[in-house]
Formats: C-alpha cells, structure tokens, sequence
C-alpha cells in the first residue's frame, strides 16, 4: 500500500502515478542554479516555511525583473516609433556612407590588405 493510496481517481486515470510523474517532471526540470540551492539550504537549515518564504522570494524578484523588462521595453518602443523620420535619415545616411566608402576602395587595395592581414 503506498502513501498516495487516498487520492481520488478521476476518470479512468488514476492519480497516483499522475503525481509521481508531476513531482520526477518537476524534480528534473527544475534547474539547480544559485537561487535554487539558496533555497535548499534555507529548507534544509530552518525548515519547510523557510524554504518556501524564500522561494517564494525568489519567484518575486524573477515577476518585478520581468515587469520591468517589459514595462522598460514598452517605453524604449514608443520612444523609438515616435522618432522614426529622423531615425529613417540617421540610417540612410550610415548606408550612403558605408556605400561611398565602398566605391573609393579599389579592388585591388582590399585583396592587397586582406593578404598582409591574414598571411
């Protein structure tokens, strides 16, 4: 008789081995990392609730980073959108650049300097 003997059976899937597998998938995907072993020492030290709080704690700061990046993406968006006849200019010209520099290079010159750099 196992410990999981109480759980109910829904339909024709017992739970008992649906819980087995959900506790090994979470074992095995959960990645051992710094905050992950924080909170396996506070466990292992000062108990379940510790290690929990500090869990928990951890999963707060992952929600405000997030929040932020997306918040702080958001806005850095609309700056840029707002921007974009000058952007388009500024991009334009770093092409007409790029492309005058291009056509000043003699063939020539850029196999010559290709050769002393990479022989």
């Amino acid at each position: 008789m196992t410990s999981f003997d109480w759980l109910p059976v829904v339909s024709t899937v017992p739970l008992v081995p649906f819980a087995r597998g959900l506790a090994l998938g979470v074992a095995v995907a959960a990645p051992v990392g710094p905050m992950s072993l924080l909170c396996m020492r506070q466990t292992l030290a000062r108990g379940f609730l510790a290690g929990m709080a500090s869990g928990l704690g951890v999963a707060t700061a992952d929600a405000a980073y997030g929040v932020v990046a997306a918040f702080g993406l958001v806005a850095v968006t609309e700056v840029l959108v707002g921007q974009q006849p000058w952007l388009h200019v500024l991009g334009g010209l770093a092409m007409l650049y790029i492309g005058w520099g291009a056509l000043r290079t003699r063939p020539a010159q850029a196999a010559a300097v290709v050769d002393t750099a990479g022989g």
